[in-house]
């Protein structure tokens, strides 16, 4: 599945609008329609943004990961606790917003390849008979 698919998909899938998902991500409406229609793709910011709102990371709205790896994301704590160390990082080094938003991105994929390597792993070590 492509981004513009992921993108239409999700946001159905929490049963809003497009205006609504302008709204609450601080995107263009405009932007919001050129994505899911294929147009164009989301920029870095938009990206973040997304991910931020959907729970997802930038690799699930690519279509490379699954939807179940992103259940750990829906967990508050854990992403409040990713958004305080990014704010952290933010303060204590002054990366801007966007470099912010980056870091984010790659922690969130990083834990998500984490949790296909433990479910695989997890697979296999079942179907093993002693």
């Amino acid at each position: 599945m492509n981004i513009a698919a992921q993108i239409k998909n999700l946001r159905l899938s929490k049963g809003i609008t497009q205006k609504e998902l302008a709204e609450q991500t601080g995107i263009a409406l405009q932007s919001i329609i050129n994505y899911e229609n294929g147009r164009r793709e989301p920029n870095s910011k938009a990206m973040a943004a997304l991910e931020r709102y959907f729970g997802v990371s930038g690799e699930f709205l690519r279509g490379g990961v699954d939807r179940d790896t992103r259940l750990i994301f829906k967990t508050p704590s854990i992403r409040f606790s990713l958004h305080n160390r990014c704010t952290h990082l933010s303060d204590t080094f002054h990366f801007s917003a966007t470099s912010c938003a980056v870091i984010y991105s790659n922690i969130t994929d990083l834990l998500k390849s984490y949790c296909i390597y433990y479910r695989t792993f997890k697979r296999t070590i079942s179907s093993v008979q002693i």
